[in-house]
């Protein structure tokens, strides 16, 4: 997948690393111990996945879940990147989430793929709509998402049939 991480946008980026891996060590655990459930080969790939410009929100959610944390907020430069979690207690809860997330369109109203393509740097317009529906997808793709339309409001919300809600916020 040919991604282009816009830099103006890696410090928040980096600030949600930082903020995962604080609130690992805050639950009293160490990367060897989410190998397993987060499905990665070892502790290196664990520590890769919290430093690459390619973290994946299934991972964060994931990390949440594994550290009792409902909400994770990160900030930097006058920016501020919010995930928040209602009833999402499992890791399966995690998957029913962002199936529904990857249910919706999130582009605005006379937004195309085509376009989000250009914007964040892809190398086609499928390239850019499967980025969003793949198991994967990249933090910094919300928030160029979330920053580059302000006509989506700044957050994305899914509420799945559970009741389980997922809200992704940059303020």
């Amino acid at each position: 997948m040919n991604f282009y991480c816009n830099m103006k946008y890696e410090t928040l980026l980096q600030a949600v690393q930082e903020r995962l891996v604080e609130i690992i060590y805050q639950a009293g655990l160490v990367k060897s111990d989410l190998v397993e459930p987060l499905g990665f080969a070892s502790r290196s790939s664990v520590g890769r996945e919290l430093t690459k410009v390619r973290t994946s929100f299934r991972s964060t959610l994931q990390i949440m879940v594994l550290t009792q944390n409902r909400r994770l907020q990160a900030g930097g430069k006058g920016e501020r990147f919010t995930v928040t979690t209602t009833n999402v207690n499992t890791l399966p809860d995690c998957e029913e989430v962002l199936n529904a997330l990857r249910a919706i369109n999130p582009l605005p109203e006379g937004v195309s793929w085509g376009q989000v393509s250009a914007d964040m740097g892809f190398t086609s317009r499928m390239a850019a709509h499967w980025s969003f529906k793949k198991n994967d997808t990249p933090v910094i793709f919300f928030i160029q998402l979330l920053r580059l339309y302000p006509q989506i409001g700044g957050h994305l919300e899914v509420t799945t049939e559970g009741d389980k809600t997922l809200r992704i916020e940059v303020v």
